[in-house]
């Protein structure tokens, strides 16, 4: 195996110097043809796409799959993983993260192929940052903590180190810093205690993150500056100028603004000498902060037009937009609003092209100071619900899952805790067996004359045989117990993180309409008035309605067929014009009623759960277009309630699983809602002994068909 490796490696740095030589592609595929050996094809292949992967994607991707197809054609299961590797950059270059986790996954599957421990380790590092990016967060906890498990087995401490700091940084992001700072510390132990200087600095630079994350500034500063003298003796510059820029950023948070600045300074010139634009920016920005506390404008205002030069000069797009709002809020304070106007508007321009949602809520907190300066209370308030909307979805919903997400991994983390020791206590119960077996195939076999030892141990023989029937029996129980848990926690999740963030949108607009309320009370008008109270009520009714819809799904409530003479025309008519009352819904309901007046039998509530649901779903999903309603009589004593949109439609796989609860179109994952809706419509249409027909085609919408008896 390792003569197989050294192989390619020298074929490598053979063909390396040959394309070194060729650094334009048309001579490169020229050159695939002029070559004998296969691996040097390969390599050319993989050459050619890397070439193209900075100007055209799919040129990349096409001889990326060229490269796998020789190297499948040869079986050389080496360079299979490697072009699958090349394709997993070239996917993640585009933006497709979930093919790149699949073509890592690939790669990695070859490299166990071929028994290359390294190379999986590289690949499950890989999918786990690519996770990360994701959000998938415990996803990528399972790589690295794989990637920590074969670097253990093959005596790689640097591998080790660096799983360990990875591990730290997913429990850094989820909140859980006890966690993190202990995996952190565990991988600075790891490279003291084999030596390993590479990286020692990176270590402490995360180790002082997380301190000053806790607010001990004093215990981060430490740290910090261990790792800048750390990286100064390794000649590290990247996590010199990193331990810099913390240095700074810690005397900042003590308020020693003139260490902070000193350290600045030598962070900037450390960024010019590497040629590291990106922090050079972002160091202005930090300085331009501490000029702005000491009421230096003019200096601060410098740095800020320097650091938004370097960002539109590198297309950084995220600080374009970041930086524009802070030089914005320089020139607000200075009352200079022709100035402050205009790079307010750009940063939320560019905020919303790159969905940057928290630079977006920072540049609607500066619209409001903007607008409230200049005593436009209107726009002021329009953009204090702006803030207060996305300040709630940003903040509280990232913070209730989790804070969700780290109890049910904790819940579940216990139950496999209990579930190993059972599995423990069965393997030494299984051990004991064995054992006694082995005894007694010797007591056999050294006493076979003596009649009554033999059907004294054939007795035993039996009796252990049970004992490992009821073992395994006991060994399939904790598996299936297993998977339980597994399915309950991901339900759990899936109820959470549904239910709060279906809850929290209406909550919060009650609050701020409240709020505004009783702050601005006096300075409204009706019309505004009563602007503030429907959004108060609309929000009520929302939650109202969501309640009774989990109300119906539980199992436990009892719902009854109750008819009584309604007048179904009126009954629909009034739920279409409260409807069309709400803010939210944009598109008009053209309602036709076809039946004759009159009252029929039938169930009002069970009506009413029906057509609501139907007609909250045909707004939601029809991009403000019109919604059609007709209701007709047909014979056998039935009618029908027809709800037509012109909206968004569904595939023909949603509409087959419309009705299964918490189950949402995947064309729909940009518009709220709890996937409930329609499950409790089929409930209640079953209860009324009625029928539902669904026909749907994408991005040409959708006709829902009732049928109900009336007597």
């Amino acid at each position: 195996m390792n003569r197989f490796v050294v192989v390619f490696v020298l074929l490598s740095l053979i063909s390396g110097k040959l394309f070194c030589e060729q650094l334009n592609p048309d001579s490169l595929k020229s050159l695939i043809n002029q070559q004998e050996n296969d691996t040097l094809k390969i390599l050319t292949l993989k050459k050619i796409s890397n070439y193209y992967k900075a100007s055209s994607n799919d040129s990349a991707l096409l001889y990326a799959e060229k490269m796998l197809a020789l190297a499948k054609q040869k079986q050389i299961l080496y360079y299979v993983s490697d072009a699958w590797d090349v394709k997993a950059n070239i996917f993640e270059h585009m933006g497709k993260l979930d093919d790149c986790v699949n073509s890592i996954d690939s790669a990695k599957y070859y490299a166990q192929l071929i028994d290359d421990p390294l190379g999986v380790i590289y690949f499950a590092t890989n999918k786990g940052s690519v996770c990360m990016k994701m959000g998938s967060y415990f996803e990528a906890l399972q790589s690295f903590e794989e990637s920590q498990k074969i670097a253990e087995q093959i005596n790689r401490p640097d591998r080790v180190a660096a799983a360990l700091n990875n591990i730290g940084a997913v429990y850094h992001y989820l909140g859980d810093d006890e966690t993190s700072l202990d995996y952190f510390i565990q991988s600075y132990e790891v490279r003291l205690e084999n030596n390993l200087t590479k990286n020692l600095a990176y270590s402490l630079n995360n180790i002082g993150a997380v301190y000053s994350k806790y607010g001990n500034y004093d215990e981060a500063l430490t740290y910090h500056k261990k790792a800048l003298e750390t990286a100064r003796q390794q000649s590290d510059d990247y996590n010199y100028l990193i331990a810099l820029i913390n240095i700074g950023l810690d005397y900042s948070f003590l308020k020693n603004f003139d260490s902070s600045l000193r350290y600045y300074k030598r962070a900037l010139k450390e960024a010019e000498k590497q040629g590291d634009k990106t922090s050079q920016a972002h160091v202005m920005e930090r300085m331009s902060i501490i000029y702005v506390m000491e009421n230096d404008f003019d200096y601060a205002k410098i740095l800020l037009k320097q650091a938004l030069e370097i960002s539109e000069a590198s297309g950084n797009k995220y600080d374009i937009a970041a930086f524009s709002n802070s030089l914005g809020i320089i020139f607000l304070k200075e009352k200079n609003f022709g100035d402050a106007l205009p790079l307010f508007k750009r940063a939320l321009k560019v905020a919303r092209q790159i969905n940057a949602n928290k630079v977006e809520a920072d540049v609607y907190k500066s619209f409001t100071e903007y607008y409230y300066a200049r005593d436009n209370s209107k726009e002021a308030f329009r953009f204090q619900k702006l803030l207060d909307q996305k300040r709630d979805s940003l903040y509280k919903a990232e913070t209730d899952l989790k804070i969700a997400n780290l109890k049910n991994r904790f819940e579940l983390n216990q139950k496999l805790k209990e579930l190993e020791l059972k599995e423990v206590e069965l393997r030494s119960e299984k051990k004991i067996s064995n054992e006694r077996l082995v005894i007694i195939y010797i007591i056999g076999f050294a006493g076979f004359v003596l009649l009554l030892m033999l059907v004294f141990i054939l007795f035993l023989y039996r009796k252990i045989r049970n004992q490992n029937q009821t073992i395994r029996q006991s060994e399939e129980k904790v598996k299936e117990l297993l998977e339980k848990e597994k399915e309950i926690g991901k339900l759990k999740t899936q109820l959470i993180s549904t239910v709060s963030h279906e809850f929290r949108t209406p909550m919060a607009i009650i609050s701020s309409n409240a709020q505004m309320l009783y702050d601005m009370n006096d300075s409204m008008d009706d019309v505004m008035r009563k602007e503030t109270l429907g959004y108060i009520n609309g929000g009520v009714e929302n939650m109202i309605s969501m309640m009774r819809n989990f109300e119906i799904l539980d199992k436990n409530t009892i719902l009854e067929f109750n008819p009584k003479p309604i007048d179904v025309g009126n009954t629909c008519l009034k739920l279409a014009n409260g409807l069309q009352s709400l803010p939210k819904y944009k598109g008009r309901i053209e309602f036709v009623n076809n039946l004759k007046p009159g009252k029929l039998i039938m169930d009002a509530g069970l009506i009413t759960h029906i057509v609501r649901n139907l007609l909250i779903n045909a707004l939601k999903f029809s991009d403000n277009k019109t919604v059609n309603v007709i209701l007709e009589k047909s014979v056998d004593n039935l009618i029908s309630i027809c709800v037509a949109d012109r909206g968004i439609g569904m595939s023909s796989y949603d509409a087959e699983k419309i009705f299964e609860n918490f189950h949402r179109g995947t064309n729909a994952t940009n518009i709220k809602g709890t996937g409930i809706g329609m499950s409790v419509v089929k409930r209640c249409v079953d209860l009324h002994n009625g029928k539902i027909k669904v026909e749907s085609k994408l991005n040409k919408g959708t006709t829902i068909k009732v049928t109900l008896p009336y007597k």
